[in-house]
């Protein structure tokens, strides 16, 4: 809300010094708590669920906030940079990826699956995130060519004016 409030979004020039100040103090916490965090699930919650659930909270907001800072300081640095059109097309089929990540995970780690979720590791885990992300880029760049919408937002935009839309450009 105060985000919004103040325009931080429409104007990130004249907010450089805050969000540097936002992703400095957000990693400063954020990464060592995360350290914890993840020494904590890892260990079996040695210090009991509530410190582990502390250890979360404590760590994914500073850190969210301080990703959102950093990409916003890239974002004013360079906003026509062609690294940000990779992420247009899929920005625009967010529902979509959401949804896929989700029902993609499911094949890949449960039993109904390839059921890899007990065999591999954090760093495996990981490089399937960004693999999965990646194929998620080239497919939505490759559907956003021939089609306005994404199939979800496509199916959310009908219900939502209550009439047929057309799909195709």
């Amino acid at each position: 809300y105060a985000v919004g409030r103040e325009k931080i979004f429409a104007d990130l020039s004249s907010h450089r010094k805050l969000l540097k100040s936002i992703m400095l103090y957000g990693f400063l916490v954020g990464v060592p708590v995360s350290v914890a965090y993840t020494w904590s699930s890892m260990a079996g919650e040695p210090l009991g669920r509530v410190a582990h659930s502390i250890f979360y909270l404590l760590s994914v907001y500073p850190m969210g906030f301080a990703y959102a800072a950093g990409f916003s300081l890239l974002f004013d640095r360079s906003p026509e940079g062609r690294g940000w059109l990779l992420l247009t097309k899929p920005g625009r089929m967010a529902c979509t990826n959401y949804l896929s990540q989700s029902l993609i995970g499911v094949i890949l780690f449960y039993g109904i699956g390839f059921g890899l979720g007990g065999k591999v590791d954090l760093l495996g885990t990981e490089l399937i995130a960004l693999g999965v992300y990646a194929f998620q880029i080239g497919f939505s760049a490759l559907w956003m060519k021939y089609f306005r919408f994404g199939p979800v937002e496509w199916v959310s935009r009908m219900l939502t004016y209550g009439q047929k839309l057309p799909l195709r450009k």
